[in-house]
């Protein structure tokens, strides 16, 4: 049988919910002005481990990850209708730039999405293939700390 939580332990579940912290939450549900923190401590781990109270912030967590999976699921629908269809539901023309973009980022979501680095600079004066070999290893001398020249 359920038991209905009073207005403090409502507070309390929700708070406990958001920050995980079960002292803040006693703060917040309780008027806590002249208590010691041993005191608000004791007196929140006796609340966070009540049965009730425990099946409410379960409750809480169920709710959210219900919510971020739908969230998920509609910015899955959303795209793929951009990605596939010729006309959105006002009957407007999608561009093809519009389906790439939607494309790519339904590939980033599902972690297929690859970073490409480009590690020449703009000038190309980074381009190892533009110095000669004396003049790297004079480069890898210096960054060395070598004062002696080879060549």
């Amino acid at each position: 049988m359920a038991t209905e939580l009073t207005q403090h332990e409502e507070v309390f579940a929700q708070k406990f919910f958001e920050c995980s912290n079960a002292s803040d939450a006693f703060r917040a549900a309780y008027n806590t002005a002249n208590m010691k923190p041993s005191t608000i401590h004791r007196r929140a781990h006796s609340l966070r481990t009540r049965e009730k109270v425990i099946a409410r912030v379960a409750e809480l967590n169920a709710a959210s990850q219900r919510e971020v999976l739908w969230s998920r699921a509609k910015s899955i629908e959303v795209l793929a209708d951009i990605a596939l269809k010729d006309t959105d539901k006002a009957g407007n023309d999608i561009k093809a730039t519009e389906k790439i973009s939607a494309i790519r980022e339904l590939n980033s979501m599902h972690g297929w999405k690859s970073e490409t680095v480009d590690n020449v600079s703009s000038d190309g004066s980074m381009s190892p293939d533009k110095l000669s070999d004396e003049d790297l290893a004079q480069s890898i001398s210096d960054l060395l700390g070598n004062d002696e020249k080879k060549h």
